[in-house]
């Protein structure tokens, strides 16, 4: 589970006086839940490839909670928090991560194809001229891999590396300041 924001709102309650502080704290927490839902409804998928839903999933697993001092929201769909901050992918199982190389792969497990192997692939898309990549792959079994260069792109269903770092990407939550502003219009609301 991940948390995304916590809103800290007992001491506007207290201000005002307000004896129904759950309603408050209610309010709070669908504001600032729409806010993150929306947000992860507005990401594009990875790449250019087709969606898998992940993002959709996100906003269905947004919540929040109510706790003593205040409104906790919280995401509880894997993957979310690695987007955000970012950081190395490490193998679980195996030595060696598939990375999707096209369409047909993204969203799939290399299990989920029974007509793949191993081949070592000197693949430069742009010319030997250009660093390409140079390392192992998942093909389909039907493709030549007697010398690495012949092996067409169209057949590489997945890349094997052994560790990748991903880039951590702020967008993944909307800006403090939205979540802030919604979590003040709500207390506001409530307290009318």
């Amino acid at each position: 589970m991940f948390e995304v924001f916590t809103s800290r709102i007992n001491l506007i309650s207290a201000i005002v006086f307000d004896p129904d502080v759950k309603r408050v704290k209610e309010g709070v927490g669908r504001a600032v839940v729409k806010e993150v839902r929306e947000n992860f409804q507005s990401l594009p998928p990875n790449r250019d490839f087709p969606s898998t839903g992940f993002w959709q999933r996100a906003a269905d697993a947004t919540a929040y909670e109510i706790t003593t001092d205040g409104v906790r929201v919280v995401v509880d769909q894997i993957g979310v928090r690695q987007r955000l901050l970012g950081g190395p992918i490490t193998p679980v199982h195996g030595k060696f991560l598939t990375i999707p190389a096209i369409a047909a792969a993204y969203g799939h497990r290399a299990a989920d194809f029974d007509n793949l192997k191993i081949a070592h692939v000197d693949f430069h898309p742009f010319g030997p001229w250009y660093r390409g990549y140079s390392g192992l792959a998942l093909v389909r079994a039907d493709a030549d891999d007697r010398k690495p260069s012949r092996i067409v792109p169209v057949s590489i269903y997945f890349w094997l590396v052994t560790s990748v770092n991903q880039e951590p990407n702020p967008d993944v939550l909307p800006w403090i300041g939205d979540m802030a502003w919604a979590a003040l219009n709500a207390t506001v609301e409530a307290l009318k």
